[in-house]
């Protein structure tokens, strides 16, 4: 039999559901999602939907009466499907789990982004027509000025270069207006990949210290009575060290996150510059290989080319490989032993030149372009954060002032091309 179960308020009826003091919660699928992701609480699922439904209304005051007639046109477009269907990306709570708050954000920005893209598209083609009506008519004018007085040519010509003169200086604001904004949109994403690495770990914290508060609380509450037992001391601190080790865990998981992610601006690579033989520094890091995973003891990994001499840190290129070996491992044969690696080494003038090579999956066209991105990653049942290449192209480009370069060939291969400075 069931049992109904009271609580003062939404969150708490929620918290006991996520931590297991009660199996199910019954409430309106907006609550519901606003209060998991205000909490934190990602361990919810649907399990199932009533008869009851609601509709959701927007609307705007009587004195905008411009953008009340923007919603009006274009909400009179939407049929009843799109309606349920933008409903449904809006305030949806699938069978997996729930929408967090950002989600419900990200989508209502979206159908607002619609809305002023729709209408700024239709006011732009108005006034493109305009402006071709107004140019049409200015060259028509202009044409039989031209016809009937030679003599103005002059005046006609200056006040064309004029114009070339403010085209010009309208395509070089518009140039810069769009590196801006390209700019804005690496730092959003870059924001978007900190994010989602550490939500993860805060949320479990969170739920954690949580459950042990309400524990504390309870066990408190026994001792002041004086009800408490041998037993229950013995469970709360089991319960104590489980969350105290859970907790510490996910905070290790957080610093690491920090950690790498100040990696690609540090220039804190340690030692000092030695003159070294590349190809017996690069030998000793393939002998040392299977620091990094034990299935790279499984490759056939072959080193080509003169052993160079350099100036360097030993720590760059154990920096660099480590991140190349791995980014082999984990993408480019999905973790498989039995991997193929070359790598040749070059002098040219005063630069040196490395060639890593595998022959694994490649990569394909459109994510090529993509892989030096930070938190950028193809590996979707991976660990890694998606930060070891963007690493080495910042070591590479801005601290050894060299170059790096990829081409590969879906199913074929992948090939990192490297030129640094000799010292």
């Amino acid at each position: 039999d069931s049992k109904l179960v009271a609580y003062n308020s939404i969150h708490e009826a929620l918290m006991a559901v996520s931590v297991g003091d009660v199996d199910t919660y019954i409430g309106d699928t907006g609550q519901i999602s606003y209060y998991s992701s205000k909490l934190n609480i990602t361990n919810l699922k649907v399990h199932e939907s009533t008869s009851f439904k609601y509709d959701l209304r927007f609307g705007v005051t009587n004195d905008n009466e411009i953008l009340r007639g923007i919603l009006d046109k274009t909400l009179a477009k939407i049929d009843e499907k799109q309606r349920e269907i933008i409903k449904d990306h809006w305030i949806h709570l699938d069978e997996d789990n729930i929408f967090t708050q950002k989600q419900r954000r990200v989508i209502g920005f979206s159908f607002i982004a619609v809305l002023l893209i729709l209408f700024f598209i239709f006011y732009w083609n108005r006034v493109l027509k305009h402006r071709v009506s107004e140019k049409t008519a200015e060259l028509n004018a202009l044409n039989q000025v031209l016809e009937e007085r030679v003599k103005e040519r002059t005046e006609s010509l200056s006040k064309a270069n004029d114009a070339l003169e403010s085209s010009m200086e309208e395509l070089l604001t518009t140039q810069e207006k769009l590196l801006e904004a390209q700019r804005y949109s690496v730092i959003g994403e870059l924001l978007v990949g900190i994010a989602h690495e550490l939500n993860t770990p805060i949320g479990n914290s969170f739920i954690s210290t949580s459950h042990l508060q309400k524990e504390t609380n309870k066990l408190m509450e026994n001792v002041v009575a004086n009800k408490v037992s041998v037993q229950e001391v013995a469970d709360y601190i089991e319960l104590a060290l489980q969350s105290h080790e859970a907790v510490l865990c996910n905070l290790n998981r957080v610093t690491n996150i920090i950690n790498r992610f100040k990696d690609l601006e540090s220039s804190k690579w340690s030692g000092k510059k030695f003159e070294l033989e590349l190809g017996t520094l690069i030998s000793d890091i393939i002998e040392h290989v299977s620091n990094l995973d034990k299935q790279l003891e499984t490759y056939d990994i072959m080193l080509v080319g003169a052993d160079v001499k350099i100036v360097s840190y030993p720590s760059w290129y154990r920096e660099i490989f480590g991140a190349l070996f791995l980014n082999t491992l984990s993408h480019g044969y999905d973790g498989k032993a039995g991997g193929r690696i070359v790598i040749k080494i070059a002098e040219e003038d005063r630069r040196i030149v490395i060639v890593y090579e595998d022959y694994g999956k490649g990569i394909e066209k459109e994510v090529q372009e993509k892989v030096f991105q930070p938190f950028f990653s193809t590996g979707k049942k991976t660990k890694h954060m998606g930060l070891g290449l963007p690493i080495i192209y910042n070591l590479i480009t801005r601290e050894m002032g060299g170059e790096i370069r990829l081409e590969s060939e879906a199913g074929k291969y992948t090939r990192i091309s490297i030129v640094v400075p000799k010292y």
